[in-house]
């Protein structure tokens, strides 16, 4: 039995899904919120299988319950619940954790579309809508997940393979409201790959999509939105060939900015939002191509700032300290003697003596 969290602060919809879900075979509701924090209160204490969050609730919106909840509870399945579909929500739904995005108002298909293909092989609805056959290929998982290992060894042929099955996906018979919400998270999955796999897109690109989605969410007929769909697709498919020419920019990006910002208090999550990729691929990406990690990079900068004030000025050691950017006198005195074998006072008497 798959528990659910339901966090919605208008009384009516709340109450829908509620009642629906708890329809469903193996799924059961077990907490209510009205606000984004008693959502994130009653996740840390139920610890649900699947989360639908509104992402406009008082206290906290959807976005940052998501990214708490997310945090402490990986496993469970965020869906962010919202009556626009725009770029910047499937953006920061990435960095958050969100999995899912319904469009509301949700009708029990869709529900049923999106529960079905990411948690078990049997059909959910006991007086569902649409076939089981239609909702077996809902959500296109495992090609998303190909996409993402795709741009993860640079596999330029596979990466495009894997779109055209993706477009293909977009033929589906199903009903108009399924096809949008089956559309829109095949676009979200792409996006999230994209955004993991150190694909960049530009301030164009971003737009463009922006104005897609919200087309999409508001096109009447399935021809256009799958019209929609494949433009989204292009434009993707364009930022990943350029990326691909040109994957050493966001490395370059970051160490411009820690060779100018050393002295500050930086590290990956500072730098994630600098090249739009995840903290920890960022972390990983630094490693491989600069063979140290970024706090070391930034020690060792620190160190060769200290170096260059101690044998040009006349500063103290605690000015010499707080100009490289350690946080404390003791820190700068162990990380110097590591590298040089000596302290900051006799490294300087020693080179006064040369």
């Amino acid at each position: 039995m798959h528990t659910v969290l339901i966090a919605e602060d208008e009384m009516i919809e709340r109450e829908f899904l509620v009642n629906l879900l708890n329809r469903l075979e193996d799924f059961h509701v077990v907490a209510e919120a009205g606000d984004g924090r008693t959502a994130v209160e009653l996740a840390f204490l139920h610890r649900p299988d699947v989360a639908f969050l509104d992402i406009r609730m008082p206290l906290l919106d959807g976005l940052a319950a998501a990214g708490k909840i997310k945090k402490a509870l990986p496993q469970t399945f965020i869906v962010l619940n919202s009556a626009f579909a725009e770029f910047k929500y499937a953006q920061q739904g990435i960095d958050c954790g969100v999995d899912a995005y319904l469009l509301k108002p949700s009708s029990e298909s869709e529900i049923f579309s999106l529960l079905r293909s990411r948690f078990t092989p049997r059909p959910l609805e006991r007086d569902g809508q649409e076939t089981f056959r239609s909702l077996l290929d809902a959500f296109p998982t495992e090609a998303a997940e190909n996409f993402a290992r795709a741009l993860e060894t640079k596999d330029g042929a596979l990466c495009e393979s894997v779109l055209s099955e993706i477009r293909a996906s977009l033929g589906k018979n199903l009903s108009l409201n399924v096809y949008r919400l089956h559309v829109l998270n095949v676009l979200f999955d792409v996006m999230k790959a994209c955004r993991l796999g150190s694909v960049s897109m530009s301030a164009a690109d971003e737009r463009l999509c922006d104005r897609i989605l919200t087309r999409i969410s508001q096109t009447p007929t399935m021809p256009e939105i799958a019209d929609l769909a494949n433009s989204c697709l292009d434009n993707i498919l364009s930022a990943v060939r350029s990326s691909f020419r040109d994957s050493a920019a966001p490395i370059r990006r970051i160490v411009e900015f820690l060779d100018e910002h050393f002295r500050e208090d930086v590290g990956a999550g500072d730098l994630k939002g600098l090249v739009f990729l995840s903290e920890d691929y960022v972390e990983r990406l630094f490693r491989r191509t600069q063979r140290v990690s970024i706090q070391q990079y930034v020690n060792g900068k620190r160190l060769a700032e200290a170096e260059r004030l101690l044998l040009q000025s006349r500063m103290t050691m605690q000015e010499i300290s707080e100009r490289s950017g350690f946080q404390n006198v003791s820190t700068f005195f162990r990380n110097f003697k590591k590298k040089y074998g000596l302290t900051p006072a006799r490294y300087r008497k020693e080179k006064y003596r040369e």
